[in-house]
């Protein structure tokens, strides 16, 4: 997996389990899941990170080698926007101990 795949893994995670609860277009799909894991030996990939990035990667390396083209694309805007993020929790923290005097 290359780390362009890696940072999709990520961001694909991070939207299942954060950011989906208020994005509506997902909001419906992650509520019909969420229901459909409650109680099952599969409710762990609702909460836990580690549980379901290792889904997700697997699903990831199935569309790497399906639809390398397709993917590619998808891997670059999803790769960017983790990186977005990422940078943008780092900005907030700065600020934060910045704000606290403490930097």
């Amino acid at each position: 997996m290359n780390p362009r795949d890696a940072l999709a893994v990520y961001r694909l995670t991070r939207a299942w389990l954060d950011d989906t609860h208020d994005f509506p277009p997902t909001a419906a799909l992650r509520a019909r899941a969420s229901e459909a894991l409650s109680g099952t030996r599969w409710e762990a990939l609702d909460t836990c990170a580690w549980c379901s990035s290792a889904w997700i990667g697997a699903g990831v390396l199935v569309a790497r080698r399906v639809a390398p083209r397709a993917w590619s694309a998808a891997s670059w805007v999803l790769a960017a926007s983790a990186a977005a993020g990422l940078l943008r929790n780092v900005e907030q923290a700065l600020a934060a101990v910045a704000e606290r005097g403490e930097g």
